[in-house]
């Protein structure tokens, strides 16, 4: 169970305009407008996560461990876009109804928010560019990840072991003897 206090602050309710692509929004003329996860957002969560606790968000959230915390994460990145054009519907104060999304802006804005929360849960994550929630590193050690190599190494050789071993550090589900592993790869590999 995660410890009180440290959900992040992101809504991702039915009808959230980050998630309205995906999750869809509800209407009062036209009732429910399903997205691209379907009409049972919550079959959807359990088809592509296989945990059947994890939807709604904000009814189970306090229930989940922390590997169901990244899950969830990086499910969201996945589905996240910023509107772009729509239509505001003024009946009953209904809302906006986006036909048109930037998914790569809405990622930006959804790493930018979940990555200040990430960088002080536990022993500090990010959740990268491509979506994977990842050990974000110490202060010091977090530039020894970032490093880029020198211009005299073999790109091939020395640098796919460099990219390796640091992917093997980084990894959420690395023990501290896959880390320790991957120290000792990386400097084999230089």
């Amino acid at each position: 169970m995660l410890p009180e206090k440290t959900q992040p602050d992101v809504s991702t309710k039915v009808g959230a305009v980050p998630f309205q692509r995906s999750m869809g929004y509800d209407c009062v003329d036209a009732g429910f407008v399903a997205g691209t996860m379907g009409q049972d957002v919550g079959a959807y969560f359990l088809r592509k996560l296989r945990k059947a606790h994890l939807w709604p968000i904000d009814k189970n959230i306090e229930q989940y461990e922390t590997a169901d915390l990244f899950d969830v994460a990086e499910l969201l990145h996945d589905h996240v876009s910023a509107p772009k054009n729509g239509n505001y519907h003024s009946w009953s104060q209904c809302g906006w109804h986006y036909d048109e999304f930037d998914a790569e802006e809405g990622r930006q804005r959804y790493r930018s928010e979940i990555n200040e929360f990430l960088r002080d849960f536990d022993e500090g994550y990010e959740l990268n560019a491509t979506g994977e929630v990842i050990l974000s590193g110490q202060e010091g050690l977090r530039d020894l990840l970032e490093a880029r190599l020198p211009p005299s190494a073999d790109p091939q050789n020395v640098g796919a072991r460099v990219r390796a071993a640091v992917g093997k550090y980084r990894s959420r589900q690395a023990t501290q003897d896959d880390r320790r592993d991957a120290v000792r790869d990386l400097a084999d590999g230089a």
